[in-house]
This record gives structure tokens, sequence and C-alpha cells, in this order.
């Protein structure tokens, strides 16, 4: 999988670092299959030679598989490719499927049998007296306003909900973008330790509410990836980059700000895998997106850790 990631991008991109590519990143342009290549060092500079696209396909496939991609081949891959805007996306279209064909991946004839593999039934559970539990993970990458996810709402004897509204900009003359009450769901607070003996959901996020009142969900605030007490002359000591919103993400997914471990993802969920690992109990970790980085590391049984797409994630691309 990681040699077709790196293949597909540099046909997409040319050789730069998008996507799982071959290279480190140019420093400039941006991961766009345009056909203008900004971000890469390089970019591949083959037109093939024809007059209709199963020309164009049989003289890709003679250069990248000496000519042993079969007619059925063939004919899935221009089909395929058919509707791309233009010959140039066509090209690469085609390029990126034959790469991904068995003849590029072998030195000999590929010769399909026309018989389905054999599957297997799924065991049946019924009856079994294993428990099962899971851990779900779910991971925001991106840009979250998490105070109109979460809110003050009842708060005495310090009015939080009065500080959070004028802080998002409330005054006389504008309601500012903080959310009304009327707007927020309330949940009942569990700290007393803090003024506010209840927070506020989002409006839209019925089902998170629903989850904290069965006490199936929790939520972290306050939490962040400041290591060290900072000031304006101190800041850029902090081992995370603070100012960086690619880096922000990254070390929070990481979940070990210190880079206490080599490689990522050790010191919270793996370890947890790694110890159950040592029961009875079977343990496989499966992922949405290949980039969630938490859930990736060394497992010290070499036990399974899959990747799951989502169905949007099924169109070739």
């Amino acid at each position: 999988m990681n040699l077709l990631d790196g293949m597909f991008s540099l046909i997409k991109y040319g050789l730069s670092d998008c996507n799982n590519g071959f290279s480190l990143s140019s420093g400039f342009g941006v991961c766009i299959d345009d056909g203008n290549y900004t971000r890469s060092f390089g970019h591949l500079f083959y037109e093939p030679a024809g007059v209709n696209d199963n020309e164009r396909a049989s003289d890709i496939a003679l250069l990248l598989t000496a000519g042993r991609l079969s007619n059925e081949n063939l004919n899935t891959v221009v089909s395929a490719c058919s509707t791309e805007p233009d010959q140039a996306s066509k090209n690469r279209c085609m390029t990126q499927l034959i790469v991904s064909a068995g003849e590029f991946h072998s030195t000999n004839h590929v010769t399909r049998s026309g018989e389905r593999r054999a599957t297997e039934a799924p065991p049946n559970p019924t009856g079994s007296t294993v428990p099962y539990k899971a851990i779900v993970y779910f991971f925001l990458h991106g840009g979250l306003d998490s105070y109109h996810m979460l809110a003050p709402h009842t708060c005495a004897p310090i009015d939080v909900y009065d500080r959070y509204r004028n802080v998002r900009g409330k005054s006389d003359i504008a309601a500012g973008i903080g959310l009304p009450l009327t707007r927020l769901l309330e949940i009942q607070a569990n700290n007393a330790n803090q003024p506010c003996s209840s927070f506020g959901v989002h409006e839209n996020l019925t089902e998170v509410k629903s989850l904290y009142d069965q006490g199936d969900l929790i939520f972290i605030a306050n939490a962040g990836l400041l290591a060290m007490p900072v000031t304006t002359t101190n800041y850029g000591e902090t081992p995370v980059q603070l100012f960086a919103h690619n880096s922000m993400i990254y070390d929070t997914a990481r979940v070990d700000l210190f880079k206490v471990f080599a490689e990522t993802g050790k010191v919270k969920l793996c370890s947890i895998s790694s110890h159950i690992f040592s029961t009875t109990a079977h343990v496989c970790v499966r992922m949405c997106i290949t980039s969630c980085v938490l859930l990736r590391g060394w497992w010290k049984n070499g036990r399974c850790s899959h990747s799951s797409w989502s169905a949007d994630q099924l169109v070739f691309d």
C-alpha cells in the first residue's frame, strides 16, 4: 500500500510529500491534481502515443508492463478513465490504474481463472461468554471552535456564562458569536471545584447530550499541549510548535508531548493493547483513516492493526 501511495502521488502531484509521496516537502505549492505540479521537485513528462484512449493506454502499458497487460484489464482502465475532463487527466488516471494491476507487480502473464475465491462464513457469536468492549477514539482532524460545542451554562458565584458571552463579542450594540442559553442543551457538571453547576452542549449535538446523560461520554476540558509555563520571551523553548496548526494536530493525536517514545501511539492505546495482548483476550485495532497516529506504533506481540476506510473513500482517486 505504501508503494501504491508513493506511485499515485508521483503520478498526480510529481515528486513531493503529497499523500505519502516519495519525497519531502518542497516548502511551497499545494497538493492539487491539476497537472501543474506546484508542490513537486519534478514530475513525469512522458506523453503516451496514440490517436485514441485505447492506443494511449496500450502505450503506457507497454512501458510499465512490457505489453503484458491483458485486454480485459486494458478495457477496464480505459472505461474507468473515460469521464476525466481532459486528456492529461485521462493519462494520469490510466497510469494510476496500470500501476495498480497485477502485471505491473509481476514479471509473468496474469491469467484469470474466472473462479471466485472461497469465503468462510463468519463465526456465530451466539452463546459466547466472552465480554466485548470497545474504545472509540474520535479525533476531529482540523479546526474546531470548542466553545461552540461546550459552553458554560449555570454558574455561581462567578457568572462564567456572562464572561463567556462578553469574551465572544457581546456588547450593547452586538450579540457576538457566543451561544445564547436557548441554543444550549444543558448537562449537569460533576466537579464541585469549579463555579459552574451545569454546562451547555450545542443545540445540534443531541446525541452527544444523550450519551453524556447516560454516562457513556465525558468531556475533558482545558486540556492542551502546553508543556511548560511560557511567556512571549521563552515560548520557543517548548517542545510543541504553538503557532503551527499542522504540528499541533499531529502532537495532539500522538499523545506523547515530550516524545518519550520513538514511534507514535505507544504511550496510550498501543500500550493498553500490548497489556491486553498478554492475556487470553483477542485485541484488534481498527482505524477509520490511516492518518490516526495514536493507533499506530509498535505492537508487542505482532497482533493486527487494520485501517477501515469509510464509504466515501471507496471512489477511486
